[in-house]
């Protein structure tokens, strides 16, 4: 439950601390791990963030006592900037980044050398810098350690206790098409892996790599396999987002991320990955296929005709095989469609405006069943604002219709990649061009697998 609490008022700071605490109150508490890696884990913790053995030991006991939201250690207050000139606070914040070990002096110094803000930083002294840094979790023990953590460390190998214990998410560059209109386009694909039986449990190809798509990719796989307990990402921008932090949450799944530049962390999801690229793309490449329809066909023949019923190396049994003889009885279902499909609604508070309006995306909607001056929260698909829908408590509570349109689709959303299409395109199409001349070339007496005769109807 969360009793009221706006999670988009969080800081990111906060919540990052929380999603540590959380993630090692989880591990501690999960069954499936042997106390002695549990205690090393407990050891590492306590070590690395400089807290005791009874800190950790309160976090059990607030978890066991309020749930995952009393790990949050957060109480809404009112906050006067410390720095009130934004200017001044972003170059602070710039300047940190670049290099965490930058002194106040020192900083002080970076700025005092450009025009604009010397007025600015001669105004306040080094102890209002301090505690601005205090503030925003900037301590000097904390800057320290914001270089510790790219450090790589030991790892073992991991293994689920059961299917869905434990699921694992990517994405990766797909094939390019040459589409019906004569343009080519590249295309993204995202992919969910059971840790327990290295099942595939759902992937597809898309035109972008924007949340909605990867949801999509979430969706498809929760509706054929059921709810995981828990899901292993990285820290790509549709994976780290609020909007998928929120669905995760109601339906109870647990996340777990690795640290940035450590994608040998997922290993599992990482190698299928690898053999869908060899093993089907670079075929699929030479099909001729044209339509995502025509390529994800293809995609899902391949996947359960070919790499879920073959016996894998590690497990030595067929990935199908091994999901259907490890999944519980007891394993968790959608029961309710429609709850279901909300949940994926891009989720976002607004105030009503005394002419009984929201602004959302540049447009206006009009409200008719609460008082003006009230923050609602509201729910909408990015790629059709022509209707939004009010909720409250979980509930659609009435669907607005706009009063002034000026925006269909939603003009940000979370991408894996920022990369350009155009920038990409026109110098990978002359690669893959290449390439595939090249294979041609050498396979002239090779068979080739005949991909487009698994697309179905045309």
């Amino acid at each position: 439950m969360d009793n009221g609490l706006d999670w988009q008022e969080i800081s990111e700071e906060k919540y990052e601390a929380y999603q540590k605490r959380l993630a090692l109150v989880e591990t501690l508490i999960d069954d499936g791990i042997d106390e002695l890696t549990k205690k090393e884990i407990r050891q590492d913790f306590c070590r690395f963030y400089e807290i005791s053995d009874r800190t950790v030991r309160s976090y059990l006991k607030r978890y066991k006592d309020g749930g995952a939201q009393a790990l949050l250690f957060y109480r809404k207050k009112k906050k006067s900037p410390r720095l009130k000139e934004e200017l001044l606070r972003s170059k602070i914040m710039s300047l940190l980044e670049e290099l965490p070990t930058r002194t106040v002096p020192r900083l002080r110094r970076l700025i005092s050398q450009e025009e604009e803000l010397a007025p600015l930083i001669a105004k306040i002294s080094d102890r209002t810098i301090y505690r601005f840094l205090m503030e925003n979790n900037l301590s000097q023990r904390q800057r320290y350690r914001m270089l510790k953590e790219n450090g790589r460390e030991r790892y073992h190998q991991f293994q689920a206790s059961h299917s869905m214990k434990l699921v694992q998410g990517d994405a990766r560059d797909g094939i390019w098409l040459k589409c019906p209109d004569g343009e080519t386009r590249k295309t993204y694909l995202f992919g969910w892996v059971d840790d327990y039986s290295r099942k595939i449990l759902s992937a597809k190809y898309y035109f972008d790599e924007k949340l909605p798509r990867m949801e999509d990719s979430f969706k498809d796989m929760i509706l054929r396999w059921g709810i995981p307990e828990k899901c292993y990402l990285d820290n790509g921008s549709v994976y780290i987002s609020r909007q998928f932090a929120a669905v995760l949450r109601d339906l109870n799944v647990k996340k777990i991320h690795h640290k940035p530049y450590q994608a040998f962390c997922k290993g599992k999801v990482e190698a299928v990955m690898k053999t869908i690229k060899h093993d089907f793309q670079e075929e699929a490449q030479k099909a001729g296929f044209s339509t995502l329809v025509e390529l994800n066909s293809a995609l899902q023949a391949w996947i359960e005709m070919d790499y879920n019923i073959r016996l894998h190396t590690s497990t030595g049994e067929a990935p199908t095989r091994r999901f259907s003889d490890g999944l519980p009885e007891s394993h968790a279902r959608i029961e309710d469609l429609q709850w279901f499909y909300n949940l994926f609604l891009i989720r976002e508070t607004r105030t009503i405006t005394k002419y009984g309006r929201i602004k959302l995306n540049r447009n206006e909607y009009a409200v008719k069943s609460v008082a003006h001056g009230s923050v609602v929260e509201v729910r909408y698909d990015p790629f059709d604002l022509k209707k939004v829908f009010l909720f409250e408590d979980h509930k659609c509570t009435e669907t607005l219709q706009p009063a002034k349109l000026n925006c269909v689709r939603a003009e940000k959303i979370p991408e894996e990649s920022s990369k350009s299409e155009k920038q990409v395109s026109e110098a990978s199409a002359l690669y893959f061009q290449k390439l595939r001349e090249q294979h041609l070339k050498a396979q002239k007496t090779g068979s080739i697998p005949a991909y487009a005769e698994l697309t179905g109807e045309k």
